[in-house]
């Protein structure tokens, strides 16, 4: 019984020890929580969405990177659009640029907020670089009048090792209009 005990607490200690922070994105119509370690870094204009992006894609949002230059890094990228047609735009195909391989496996995931299409899948080849053998989610969800697109991408045993705290992320996302 202290054998279970002691793993109980181990295992809530891992899991909700780690420190976290509001990420308040209200100009990109966006709030979430992130581990307090991650870099978080917006780009493109506030007013329009659409353009006036960075290297990353000629739009707005947002970069947030876990563990940056360790082993067991993770990227999150996100992209707000207004537009419904603008989610699969070829510009939010993309990150810098790699860019997404659609034919992957589709899911679905619920969390208390939203819904979120997801596609699991990889860069093409030909795009990513040093990325090449990362798996990578694309997540679609829309709220009101708003749309989001969520890449998360790492090496395949971080994503499984992370999926709870993706889950996290996504549980915490809430647009905001």
């Amino acid at each position: 019984m202290k054998i279970l005990l002691i793993l109980l607490v181990i295992f809530q200690l891992g899991l909700f020890g780690q420190k976290w922070r509001k990420v308040n994105q209200k100009y990109y119509g966006m709030t979430y929580e992130l581990p307090s370690s991650w870099e978080v870094d917006g780009f493109g204009a506030d007013d329009n969405w659409e353009q006036n992006g960075s290297s990353v894609c000629d739009c707005a949002g947002s970069i947030n990177i876990g563990n940056r230059f360790e082993a067991d890094e993770i990227y999150m990228v996100v992209y707000p659009t207004k537009i419904k047609d603008s989610l699969n735009a070829s510009k939010r195909l993309k990150v810098w640029e790699m860019v997404f391989d659609t034919s992957g496996t589709k899911s679905e995931v619920k969390t208390k907020n939203l819904s979120f299409q997801k596609i699991s899948s990889k860069w093409t080849k030909e795009t990513a670089g040093e990325y090449v053998d990362n798996e990578v989610w694309k997540l679609t969800t829309e709220f009101k009048n708003q749309y989001y697109v969520l890449y998360f991408w790492a090496k395949p045993s971080v994503i499984k090792k992370n999926a709870s705290l993706i889950n996290k992320i996504l549980e915490s996302f809430k647009p905001v209009d």
